[in-house]
Parts: structure tokens; C-alpha cells; sequence
């Protein structure tokens, strides 16, 4: 790539320390302090519905996405939209089906329900499912980002990572999930406000919305659909419209990350209010992310020469914001980057933790734990996963081609999760033998479908929840004609 120089000032250096110095400072002035693993891991179930919309939001919108969803349309087109203006279609069924049900329990984690519904080992079958592949994860969401501000920034790739971590790690050990509340909204004050600068700026040098549509359309990147109907092509409407609602469905309704927020609030209703605002709001800022693509598109389709040749499209957005925007401001909207990888590190550190404690340690613990007892084991888990991520991270480097699979993981893993969860909510003769032998079919095929056919990876959720739903249903029926016999 024969980029430019950078442009990366002091002064950015300046702003991007002040950042990490703000969130520590708030993550810690705001963390309070907790006497139970409820007020560390639900903050005393004491949260407002605008707090935790917020946090959820900063959540759910990780760097990976800041980056990547103007890097789509950059390389592509609009056809990705239609899976984030589709997820407002689950709200009617993630909240009564599941979220009423996890709030009337008083559950800390997803997993709880699934003992009440079936046994011990299903429970321990699903947290250890979310505890591989959230983990799985947890470096992949620091290394990603930290890797093309390395490229376009110049700054250290090892620093980077070990200032996100450590900052990290310090707020959510220290002050639980009320400190990752908190520092989500502040990041995610980060984020808004660097969505729109970058749109201001890059609106202010290329014309009107109307402008930027044209430039943009004359070179194919505005189309939406692909009505193929073939599952092999990628993007194809069909397979992203029900392949991302059954993804989103586990996510909101089976995913300990995105619930532990939800049940922080103060009451059920206030949590449903929260589910519903968070999702119309990430859709909001997911469109706008989108449109972000297009203003780059039409801006380097009018400026060619700013553009550096070989420039890898998922560098584009941090390579505009180093290059084309003043300096302090550059540093600060590196810092919203950042805001976002640290918001969904955090909230990971958070759920992993919860379900370390209380689905295993608690749980396999035969002698009664105290509730000092109990703090403690939060915040030691807290401070292995935020470890764990931190040299996952460092050493992401040499695992390849494991980095670019890695958005494929929950799809893999989701549909299966969603699948058991639908067994235990809408069944009542489906045991627990057959609940689980139906995770074990649905991630085979999902397994076999990866491997053997060029199905769209889009598919694979929905493909795992179906198995899973059928053969747990089928097994038990077989299962009850056998003993009644």
C-alpha cells in the first residue's frame, strides 16, 4: 500500500490518552460499591430503561462493526441492510417469549431457565456452548480493530491492545456491571459523535445526500436486494432476511451479553422498554453507518488521487479519519474506535464472568459460599477473561485464517443455543436426553453444511435451530412411545 503519510499528531496521541483516561475515571467513580455478585453482575437490578438502552447499544456495536459496515458498502453494496432493518421484526417475540420469562425467574443467567426446564446437564451443556464461543470471540473483538489502526495510524499494534485491555480489565474487575454501564455510555457518546463528524465532514467535501446517492448508484453500490433464490450466494435477500432474524432472535432472547443488560433494569417493564429502544435505536445507527459507506464511496469517486492504492477496504473508514480530518479531531474519532471495542469487551468480560460463577463455581460448589465468597470468585473470573482476551489478542497474529472465520462462530453456535431454548419454552414432553441429543444433530448438520456444500453461512443459524427443534421433538416422541410400550 503506498499510503500517504500518516497524519497521526501529538495532539491526536494527546486526545486518545484523554479518552482512555476519561473512561477509567468514570468506570471507577461510578462503579460504587459492591456487596453481592447482584449488585456486580446486575448492578442491584437498579438501572433506568435510557441507561441501559445505551449501554446496550454501545454493546451491541462493536469495532468490528464501526469499521466493517462502511467498509461493505465501500466494497460492495447496500444489500447487508436489510438484515439490520429486519431486527425490529423479533421484538414481538423475544420479549414475552423470553425476557418476561428471565425477569419473573429473578435469573442471572439464560442458562438458570434451562434447569428449572430440563436438568443440570443441560445447563452446564448450553454455558459451556456460550463459554467457547463468546470466548472464542473475546480476542478476535480486541485484536480486529487494534490490527487496521496499526496499519493506518502507525501506532503500536502491542500497545494498543494492552491499553485497551488493561483499561478494560481495571473498570469491569473493579466495579462490575454498574462501571460497564456507565463507561458504555460514555463510549457510546463516543460513537454518535464520531458517526457524525465523519458524515458532516465527508457531506461537507463531497455535496448533497442527494449528491453522494448518485455518485454512489453510478457505480453499483447503492443496490439492496439479490433475489436470488439460489442458498449459495452470500447475500442473497432470502437468506439474509431469515438467516439474520434467527441469528438476532438467539442473540436477544438465548445470549448471555446482550441479556445481562436487560436484566439490570428496575423492573420487567423497564427491561422490555429497554429491548425495544435498544434494538431501534442499533438499527438507527447501523443505517447510519451504512450511509457512512456511501459518503466514502462517492467521496474518493470525486478525490481518487487521496485515495492510497492497495488500501485493504475494511481500513477505510480509520484511513479517512486519519487523513482527511484535523488533527485532535482524528484523535478522538480513533478514540470512538476504540470506545467500541472496549464497550463490547467489557460487556463480555461481564457475562463470561456471570456465567463462570454462577452456572459452574456456584453451582458445583458443595460447601455454602459466602457472599464475600462469591464477590471474590466474580472478580478473579472477571480478571482471567479480561487477561485471557488481552494475550488472545497479542497472539491473534498466528492464527490466519481463524481470524476471518470468526464471524461465522455465532452462526455456528446460535441457532443451536436458540433451538434448545425453544425446546424448553414451547415444548413440555420434550426431555432433556432428547433436548440435548438435538443440540448434538443441529450443530452437526450445521458442521456438515459448512463442510460439504456452499450453502450461504447466513443459513447456518437457522439450519442449526431446525434440527436441533426436530429431532429434540422427534427423539422425545420416540423416547415416549418406548416407555409407554
Amino acid at each position: 500500500m503506498t499510503a500517504a503519510t500518516h497524519a497521526f499528531t501529538t495532539l491526536d496521541y494527546l486526545m486518545l490518552a484523554a479518552y482512555l483516561a476519561v473512561t477509567v475515571w468514570v468506570g471507577w467513580k461510578m462503579s460504587g460499591k459492591a456487596r453481592s455478585t447482584r449488585d456486580f453482575f446486575l448492578a442491584g437490578r437498579s438501572v433506568g430503561w435510557l441507561a441501559v438502552t445505551l449501554s446496550s447499544v454501545a454493546t451491541a456495536i462493536s469495532a468490528i462493526s464501526f469499521m466493517g459496515m462502511p467498509a461493505f458498502v465501500f466494497r460492495y453494496d447496500l444489500t447487508l441492510m436489510i438484515a439490520s432493518v429486519s431486527t425490529p421484526l423479533i421484538i414481538p417475540v423475544a420479549i414475552p417469549l423470553f425476557l418476561r420469562l428471565y425477569y419473573r425467574l429473578q435469573l442471572y443467567t439464560a442458562y438458570e431457565c434451562l434447569e428449572h426446564r430440563f436438568n443440570l446437564a443441560t445447563r452446564t451443556l448450553t454455558s459451556l456452548i456460550f463459554l467457547f464461543y463468546r470466548g472464542a470471540q473475546l480476542g478476535v473483538v480486541l485484536y480486529a480493530p487494534c490490527l487496521a489502526l496499526e496499519v493506518i495510524t502507525g501506532l503500536p499494534l502491542v500497545w494498543m491492545i494492552l491499553a485497551m485491555g488493561a483499561a478494560t480489565t481495571l473498570y469491569a474487575v473493579k466495579g462490575g456491571m454498574k462501571a460497564v454501564i456507565w463507561t458504555d455510555i460514555v463510549q457510546m457518546l463516543f460513537m454518535a459523535g464520531g458517526l457524525a463528524t465523519v458524515i458532516a465532514v465527508a457531506m461537507g467535501q463531497t455535496g448533497s445526500a442527494g449528491e453522494i446517492w448518485r455518485i454512489a448508484s453510478e457505480r453499483g453500490h447503492t443496490r439492496m436486494f439479490d433475489w436470488s433464490l439460489d442458498p449459495t450466494v452470500p447475500f442473497a435477500f432470502w437468506a439474509l432476511l431469515i438467516g439474520h432474524l434467527v441469528q438476532v432472535l438467539s442473540w436477544y432472547g438465548t445470549d448471555q451479553i446482550t441479556l445481562q443488560r436487560f436484566l439490570t433494569a428496575r423492573s420487567a417493564r423497564e427491561a422490555e422498554i429497554s429491548l425495544a429502544r435498544t434494538i431501534l435505536l442499533a438499527m438507527g445507527m447501523a443505517c447510519a453507518f451504512y450511509y457512512v459507506g456511501l459518503c466514502l464511496t462517492a467521496f474518493y469517486a470525486k478525490n481518487p488521487e487521496k485515495l492510497a492504492a492497495g488500501l485493504n477496504p475494511e481500513h477505510v473508514l480509520p484511513y479517512f479519519v486519519v487523513h482527511e480530518l484535523p488533527a485532535g479531531v482524528s484523535g478522538l474519532l480513533i478514540a470512538a474506535i476504540f470506545a467500541a471495542a472496549m464497550s463490547t469487551l467489557s460487556g463480555g468480560i461481564n457475562s463470561l464472568s456471570t456465567v463462570c460463577t454462577v452456572d459452574f463455581y456456584q453451582r458445583f460448589r458443595r460447601a455454602e459460599l459466602s457472599e464475600a465468597h462469591r464477590l471474590l470468585a466474580s472478580r478473579v473470573f472477571s480478571l482471567f477473561w479480561g487477561v485471557f482476551a488481552t494475550v488472545a489478542a497479542l497472539f491473534a497474529r498466528q492464527l490466519g485464517g481463524i481470524i476471518l472465520a470468526s464471524p461465522k462462530i455465532s452462526s455456528f453456535f446460535g441457532g443451536v443455543l436458540l433451538g434448545v431454548f425453544l425446546l424448553g419454552i414451547l415444548t413440555r414432553r420434550v426431555t432433556s436426553p432428547a433436548a440435548m441429543l438435538g443440540a448434538l444433530a443441529g450443530l452437526a448438520a450445521v458442521i456438515l453444511a459448512a463442510t460439504f456444500t456452499n450453502v450461504s453461512f447466513f443459513l447456518y443459524a437457522p439450519i442449526g435451530c431446525v434440527v436441533t427443534f426436530l429431532c429434540g421433538t422427534a427423539l422425545s416422541s420416540d423416547w415416549a412411545r418406548t416407555r409407554s410400550g
